[in-house]
């Protein structure tokens, strides 16, 4: 019985002297948030310096580090944070340490975006194809022939002044071998309700010239050339209006308005042109061959459009 006494008592103090020996732990907690939303910040490393170990912070921002009684340094990092260095003391059980990180400004390299506009685009097609683009008609008070007249390969025949019929020559064919269209829809041949002057320049987007190809989306029987008026296609809410004074008393007035409201949207477009068309002309022989004024070849039209 005494032997057994005895040999718990030495346990005892076995035990004693081993837990003795074992240096006391501080057990370091805290939450890291972002200094501006103050929300937890996630995957943040926190580092005891001296002793190389440490945990990351949850989804709440928390974190957990165990370490002997001693004085640390706590290193806080992250790639979208800016570093920070804490010293401290554990001399207890527990201490807490909430810090807030200030995000990183990252600075990118230059990203140049290049898109190709359509005009660009039908320029690079396997074609002879040439492309006028809005851009070259802004500002100008030039009619739809006067821009074609100035492109190579094509000529525009007119019978008169403003508002006699004209005819395209592409190449040196005409006629039925030549295609009109207005946004691909044909118009030919060039009749006398549609001309191509009818159309403003403030309403063309481009105009697209084919020389000798038609695409086969065009359709028709053209086989020479086609010339495709493109109109512009006008934002939600939109007004323009132009006026122009020309020679013999030409005057050309355009105008165009379109609004959006709770998703119903209405516009009305139209054009308005007059000339005297008071220009002098030569008479044939038999008349005389003299130069004469004509007086009686006035010309006004009126167009006008909604939806």
């Amino acid at each position: 019985m005494m032997i057994d006494n005895f040999k718990i008592a030495l346990v005892v103090l076995f035990l004693a002297l081993t837990s003795s020996s074992l240096p006391a732990q501080t057990k370091i907690t805290g939450t890291v948030r972002d200094a501006i939303t103050n929300e937890p910040a996630l995957g943040v490393s926190v580092i005891i310096k001296e002793l190389q170990k440490g945990a990351i912070t949850d989804s709440e921002g928390n974190y957990s580090v165990s370490v002997p009684n001693d004085k640390y340094t706590v290193i806080f990092s992250s790639i979208i944070y800016k570093s920070l260095q804490k010293q401290i003391n554990c001399n207890k059980d527990e201490v807490v340490l909430n810090v807030k990180l200030q995000p990183v400004s990252v600075q990118m390299d230059e990203v140049v975006v290049v898109g190709k506009s359509k005009a660009r685009e039908i320029r690079e097609q396997a074609m002879p194809i040439s492309v006028i683009t809005m851009k070259d008609l802004q500002g100008t008070v030039s009619d739809v022939n006067d821009v074609l007249s100035k492109t190579s390969g094509v000529k525009i025949r007119v019978s008169g002044g403003v508002g006699s019929s004209s005819r395209i020559s592409v190449r040196g064919l005409e006629g039925k071998r030549i295609g009109f269209f207005i946004d691909e829809t044909p118009l030919n041949d060039n009749s006398d309700f549609v001309d191509l002057n009818d159309i403003p320049i403030d309403f063309i987007d481009r105009i697209e010239i084919y020389k000798g190809i038609v695409p086969a989306k065009f359709g028709g029987s053209a086989i020479g050339g086609a010339v495709n008026i493109v109109t512009k296609e006008y934002p939600p809410e939109y007004m323009d209006a132009s006026y122009s004074q020309l020679s013999f008393n030409t005057h050309k007035l355009t105008g165009v308005f379109k609004r959006n409201r709770g998703g119903f949207e209405g516009g009305v477009g139209g054009f308005y042109t007059y000339s005297d068309n008071n220009y002098r002309m030569q008479t044939p022989k038999e008349y005389g061959d003299r130069s004469v004024i004509r007086d009686h070849d006035k010309y006004e039209k009126i167009t006008v459009a909604g939806g």
